[in-house]
């Protein structure tokens, strides 16, 4: 998927959101004055943002709080607050962790970009064996400590192609996180006032709207729990995830969507053209239309070896990755050379 192609794409969704709105316009019907049960659905356009609210699901978030009140639940309700203050301290802690992460990575750009400014060799990776001089890996390719942030930006770091299922797993995670505000205010009775999704131009969120005169009335720890909860449920289903993950379970449910191919080498999704040397293959970038090495390794191409060194991962530590071995290595390690033939000439060549 091209970048062209993604931006048709989201056109033709809001002409089809305006169309809707333009055909439904003349249908519109006034809410009546007093009908506090009926359920109802609102959605709101306006430029590129797209809202829906409804209230169908507080029929519900009542029953939830009901049953939690209920003797049946009690110890139910008392294990649910007792998680809850686990999320609430764990929720601050994380805070105050990213915020020092935050700061510590801004500060680590911030002296790559002064060091690359007063740096004028310029450092490339290239084939070994080339007469090239090769200099010192740039500090933009050393971000790969334990605590380095990532960020997935669809046609910079990860291709256009990644946008459905980062989507889905975007949508899951708000919908994991709202719950968590939900479950955490059904403990405390607060009632829900209705809940929702919007859409700014590409970006999903989804959110649940509470009293704001409820949520003032309670004590400061119980407005703790409510505000943690949502990262907190998130945290649960990542240690849900990885689990999953952990036990090999989530293989089952990969196989029919994925083919592991770490067996056989790295899978070739990007080549860009790169100062210095011809070009150089990236595994998480497509690459442009018109790029010559398109016709040659086209996009899901599989690169078994670099020279002499498998690729495959095989046997090896999951923390080490052969590509990165090789090619970011200090020492440079000794390839066994051939020799090129003509095809005719070696069926024609003696055993």
């Amino acid at each position: 998927m091209t970048v062209a192609l993604a931006v048709v794409w989201v056109l033709c969704f809001w002409f089809v959101v305006y169309t809707v709105k333009y055909l439904s316009r003349s249908s519109r019907q006034l809410l009546p004055l007093f009908q506090p049960r009926r359920q109802t659905v609102e959605v709101a356009v306006k430029n590129f943002h797209l809202r829906v609210k409804t209230n169908a699901l507080n029929v519900l978030h009542d029953e939830l709080c009901y049953s939690l009140s209920s003797d049946e639940y009690r110890l139910l309700k008392r294990v649910l607050l007792h998680l809850y203050d686990l999320g609430s301290l764990v929720g601050v802690m994380g805070m105050i962790g990213a915020l020092l992460l935050l700061w510590s990575i801004t500060a680590n750009l911030l002296m790559s970009m002064a060091r690359a400014s007063f740096n004028s060799s310029h450092s490339s990776l290239v084939k070994r064996g080339l007469e090239i001089e090769v200099g010192e890996i740039t500090p933009a390719l050393a971000g790969n400590g334990p605590f380095s942030v990532r960020a997935i930006i669809p046609g910079v770091t990860v291709p256009l192609s990644h946008l459905p299922i980062i989507f889905v797993a975007l949508c899951v995670c708000q919908i994991v996180h709202e719950v968590g505000h939900a479950i955490a205010a059904a403990t405390l009775r607060v009632p829900i006032l209705f809940s929702g999704f919007a859409v700014t131009v590409i970006f999903p969120s989804f959110f649940v709207a509470f009293p704001v005169i409820r949520l003032e009335r309670l004590q400061a720890v119980d407005r703790l729990r409510v505000t943690a909860a949502g990262c907190f449920h998130n945290l649960a289903f990542w240690c849900l995830l990885y689990l999953a993950t952990w036990t090999k379970i989530s293989t089952l449910v990969s196989e029919f969507f994925f083919e592991d191919v770490s067996h056989m080498g790295k899978v070739v999704v990007g080549v860009h053209p790169v100062r210095g040397i011809s070009y150089a293959i990236f595994v998480e970038a497509e690459f442009p239309q018109d790029s010559p090495l398109r016709n040659h390794i086209p996009s899901g191409s599989i690169v078994t070896m670099l020279d002499d060194t498998l690729l495959n991962v095989s046997g090896i530590a999951s923390n080490s990755d052969p590509w990165d071995e090789f090619l970011l290595s200090p020492s440079i390690p000794v390839a066994t050379r051939g020799w090129c033939f003509e095809k005719s000439g070696l069926g024609n060549a003696s055993s």
